[in-house]
């Protein structure tokens, strides 16, 4: 007898679920996650600093100052370069967003306007009724 086996999750399934929890995360405690992020960031940085200067000192015969002046120096190049390459990749993040935005757009209007076509007069009616209740429901929450 053969087995029918789930199909396994792709990675990109992965990475969208962890965004969708990292931007959920900012939305409902942005301060302390930020934070947190920054510490781990800074323990990090702080540890590689630690033993690269530790291995310039005692491996290669530097001063501690020297050892000090050459990662500090090395980690600023390195952060420069990094935002440099950051910033000349987000022109091209944003227009495929934007393409990405408009090809969801698109779809959706096409669903939705398929979708208005097949319904009978009645589920129309619902529907215009319900988010009528919606958005007079979301007015009262924001004046209260």
């Amino acid at each position: 007898m053969i087995k029918h086996l789930k199909p396994v999750r792709s990675a990109l399934g992965l990475k969208r679920l962890m965004l969708i929890i990292a931007f959920s995360g900012m939305m409902l405690m942005p301060e302390d996650l930020v934070h947190f992020f920054a510490v781990v960031i800074h323990t990090v940085y702080e540890s590689i600093a630690y033993a690269l200067e530790e291995v310039l000192i005692h491996g290669v015969g530097f001063s501690k100052f020297h050892a000090q002046m050459i990662v500090f120096y090395t980690s600023v190049v390195i952060g420069i370069l990094a935002a440099i390459a950051f910033f000349r990749r987000v022109p091209q993040w944003f227009a495929r967003g934007k393409i990405w935005a408009i090809q969801r757009y698109t779809q959706v209007s096409a669903d939705i306007s398929n979708n208005w076509r097949i319904f009978y007069h009645q589920r129309k009616l619902e529907l215009m009724l319900l988010q009528f209740a919606g958005i007079v429901s979301l007015m009262a929450f924001a004046l209260i």
